[in-house]
């Protein structure tokens, strides 16, 4: 729920906290990706728990994406004309304009990469070439790629499974946001909301029945539209019902629920878990409550101490982990840090480190959808070529830097100059299509 607001207020272009979580989500995911291509595992590591926090959750670092995503694009579409289908074509023309261009390029150069693997008798890039398809280049231009292992899975273009699957569930939400907007308008942003969440469950039940692409995204709905309410929370200066001491206890309440039914037979709700662990870290951004009481400090704390104690007290008696030590310690660690962020609320040191993060993680956010998009083939890539070279597979991080440089130019060079050819072929001006720009 949340209170009554004022009109949508006029929103500036970028929110700096978004743009620098969007950056930070896709720096974890490269992280983890080059820990996974690499072959490091916290178990061989002589700091097992620090291997363990940056390597082992980049599927949640998606869940963020999803949560960020539905924020960005309600917050810039809440007060759109998408009850007009003018406004509606504008609305896709713009998200296609977005994705489109960087998408392609990048399908493209995955194919000629694929290539000069097999031409360079890479390993394992001869069979790779073998078994890619004209069928997959056109489903993942068409945006129906899933998750590897997943039921329902379509296609995904070649080499080393890049992670389109989850712009492919993006892409999905971007077609039917108008509903979801239709729906808020008409009754309310918690109505849209609850709508979401009951495909979510349908979805879940449906897919146990018969297992589809559709099904599959669907399931992961919900995380989206609570980005979107967040949104809605900021454009209307509203706030969230719930007390700001109970959204710091909840992050680390639910993370803890989340590791603690993971090797359960409860596993179906540790995604939704980290997604109640998720939630409060954008809302508490974006959508502030002023600074935390003393009295709401202590209540945080005592929440937490008491679900530290459930948790522990649960480990001492079942085994809910392959790895009981490091399963203690991690939820050790968390506790010590979400203590520390509560108990540092409101402190001047506490907002120049928040603005410190800002200003690190600004420039990645800025081309963090070429950067999510080309890492992981080229840590791939690399790591084949450490391999035939017979280099230590260190060396493979030398791609790092090449990448950066790649995302960049495809987001702050080829992305302006696409939109500037597409809007004048759109507004039909002669010689468009022969004029694009230099």
């Amino acid at each position: 729920m949340t209170h009554a607001g004022p009109r949508v207020r006029p929103a500036p272009a970028h929110i700096a906290a978004v743009d620098a979580g969007r950056g930070l989500a896709a720096s974890y995911v490269v992280l983890a990706h080059v820990f996974q291509i690499l072959g490091y595992k916290y178990s061989l590591s002589g700091w097992p728990l620090l291997v363990d926090m940056a390597s082992a959750y980049a599927h949640q670092a998606v869940l963020f994406f999803f949560l960020l995503s539905g924020f960005s694009i309600h917050y810039a579409s809440l007060d759109r004309p998408l009850d007009t289908w003018a406004g509606v074509r504008l609305y896709y023309y713009l998200r296609l304009r977005r994705v489109v261009p960087i998408f392609f390029v990048v399908v493209a150069g995955l194919l000629a990469v694929l290539w000069l693997g097999k031409w360079l008798a890479l390993p394992g890039y001869d069979e790779k070439w073998q078994a890619w398809g004209w069928r997959d280049v056109i489903y993942s231009l068409l945006f129906l790629t899933d998750r590897a292992g997943t039921c329902g899975r379509i296609a995904t273009v070649l080499p080393s499974d890049p992670p389109f699957w989850s712009l492919s569930y993006e892409m999905f939400y971007y077609l039917i946001y108008p509903f979801f907007w239709l729906l808020a308008r008409r009754f309310t942003i918690g109505g849209a909301v609850l709508a979401g969440a009951i495909a979510s469950v349908a979805a879940i039940f449906f897919d146990g029945w018969q297992c589809h692409h559709v099904f599959n995204v669907l399931q992961l709905y919900y995380v989206w539209c609570l980005g979107a309410w967040v949104a809605d929370v900021r454009r209307h200066g509203m706030r969230l019902a719930w007390p700001r001491w109970l959204m710091y206890a909840q992050v680390f309440l639910a993370a803890a629920a989340g590791w603690t039914v993971a090797e359960s037979a409860w596993l179906r709700w540790e995604e939704p878990l980290w997604v109640a662990a998720l939630f409060p870290l954008l809302a508490l951004s974006v959508a502030g409550w002023g600074e935390i009481s003393r009295r709401q400090a202590m209540l945080a704390s005592l929440a937490m101490v008491l679900g530290l104690a459930a948790v522990l007290g649960i480990a001492s008696v079942k085994a809910v982990s392959h790895d009981m030590a490091m399963f203690c310690w991690r939820v050790l660690l968390l506790a010590a840090i979400v203590l520390l962020w509560v108990w540092s609320d409101g402190l001047a040191w506490r907002q120049r480190a928040r603005g410190g993060l800002i200003r690190l993680f600004l420039p990645l956010g800025a081309v963090s959808y070429a950067l999510y998009l080309v890492h992981y083939p080229a840590l791939a890539w690399a790591r084949a070529v450490t391999e035939k070279l017979h280099w230590p597979v260190s060396a493979a991080l030398l791609c790092l830097p090449p990448v950066l440089a790649l995302a960049w130019g495809l987001e702050l060079r080829l992305q302006p100059r696409a939109v500037a050819w597409l809007e004048r072929l759109r507004k039909g001006r002669r010689g468009d299509l022969v004029s694009a720009p230099r």
